[in-house]
């Protein structure tokens, strides 16, 4: 039987690290793509969240062009919400946030909700996505749902 091989592309990052290792206990043999994190994470203080935004969505109207032209492709994509989890190099974003607020740093708090989602369950929903999703779908990997404001 052949074994199945994987490329990733952030195995320093938080989702990267828990996804690398969700896929060797399947047997899967991984290739990993690493960054310096320290020099990705200084330069990512400068990124204006917007052209973050944009950048991924062009990235997706990329992927699915070479699908267009590729019938034997399979990619599906799994999207996610704010990440927590074991082996964070950061604090992440999402983190610097979280304690942001618990230390009342922030200036103010707008209404809304937001999920919550382990970064080992996202990386077993990338699995599974992989393994049983359709292709050219985009699945969502969110977990419990929370709202700052609440009692």
């Amino acid at each position: 039987m052949a074994t199945t091989r994987a490329f990733e592309t952030g195995s320093a990052r938080l989702l990267g690290d828990n996804l690398v290792r969700r896929l060797l206990e399947r047997g899967f043999a991984v290739r990993a793509l690493s960054m310096n994190t320290a020099a990705f994470v200084a330069v990512l203080q400068d990124v204006d969240v917007q052209n973050h935004c944009l950048s991924k969505m062009r990235s997706d109207a990329a992927v699915f062009a070479v699908l267009a032209r590729h019938s034997d492709l399979y990619v599906s994509i799994v999207l996610t919400e704010w990440m927590f989890g074991p082996r964070d190099a950061g604090p992440t974003a999402a983190g610097q946030t979280m304690l942001d607020f618990m230390h009342r740093k922030l200036p103010g708090i707008v209404s809304g909700s937001f999920s919550v989602v382990d970064a080992r369950d996202v990386a077993r929903a990338m699995i599974a996505a992989a393994a049983h999703g359709r292709r050219r779908e985009r699945y969502l990997a969110a977990g419990r749902r929370m709202t700052p404001c609440s009692s």
